[in-house]
This record gives C-alpha cells, structure tokens and sequence, in this order.
C-alpha cells in the first residue's frame, strides 16, 4: 500500500470510529499509526511524535487522552470491547484494525 492510500485508511479509520479532525490527538495519532504500525505501543512514542509535530511529549499524551476519555463509549462499541481504553489501548485497536486492511 503506498503511502498516500495508507494515510486515507488511517483518516477514514480515525473518522470512522467517532474522532473529529480538529482534534489535536487525531494528527498524533495518525502519525503514530504511520510511523509505528509494525511496532508495538511504547511511551517514547510520545517523544517521537512530538519531535515530529515540534511539541512536548506530554502534550501528545495529553491529546491522546483527551479523545480516550472523551469518546470512550464510541471507542468501545466500534470495536465491540468492554475493557477501559487507555492510549495504549487505542493505539493498539487501531494498529491491528489498521494491520488487518494492509
């Protein structure tokens, strides 16, 4: 899949599951999906994606768990889980679900 077909899955994943484009986590997360879909969740992703966006680690982990506890319910009806969604938790729905489509 090339780059451009890849980042449109992502967007469309992202928008599909209930989180809104003018969210700030909505880019990290698409980031972190591009660049770390063959690897598995890990904190200094923060560090990474934030040198990539020119912000702090911290505000990336921020963004992200705005949109967790913000859309939870969304989170866990689309992929049909009953568990707490954490940022490692929807990182990892969405790697596998992005995973699947490849």
């Amino acid at each position: 899949m090339k780059d451009k077909e890849l980042r449109k899955t992502i967007n469309h994943l992202l928008e599909d599951v209930g989180i809104k484009v003018c969210y700030k986590g909505f880019k990290y997360l698409a980031t972190i999906l591009f660049l770390k879909r063959d690897e598995s969740f890990s904190c200094k992703f923060y560090e990474e994606i934030a040198k990539h966006h020119r912000t702090t680690s911290s505000k990336v982990e921020r963004a992200i768990r705005y949109i967790t506890q913000i859309h939870q319910e969304k989170i866990k009806s689309y992929f049909k889980v009953d568990y707490k969604i954490t940022n490692k938790v929807l990182v990892e729905l969405l790697r596998n679900r992005i995973l699947e489509e490849l």
